[in-house]
């Protein structure tokens, strides 16, 4: 529960709006209320998603203080988020 999101990238666990998904065994389900707001864009030519969105940050006992971060194990070693907003 909780904890501060970039300094626990390295052991990150999987979470899913409903439980079970495919392709993501032992996944957690987020907490109901979590997500605010969500939009998803994907590019099938570029071959890239992006969800953008906002979150309730005491549903999961997140820090107002958290700027978030990112955890993608595919990205080319230069990308980097610039900016956390939630």
């Amino acid at each position: 529960f909780g904890g501060d999101i970039a300094l626990n990238e390295d052991r990150a666990v999987a979470f899913c709006t409903k439980p079970n998904m495919v392709g993501a065994p032992n996944a957690q389900v987020l907490p109901a209320g979590f997500i605010k707001t969500a939009h998803f864009v994907a590019n099938t030519t570029a071959n890239w998603v992006q969800v953008t969105g906002r979150l309730n940050r005491a549903k999961y006992g997140l820090s107002p203080k958290d700027g978030g971060g990112q955890y993608d194990m595919r990205a080319v070693q230069w990308l980097q988020v610039i900016h956390s907003v939630d």
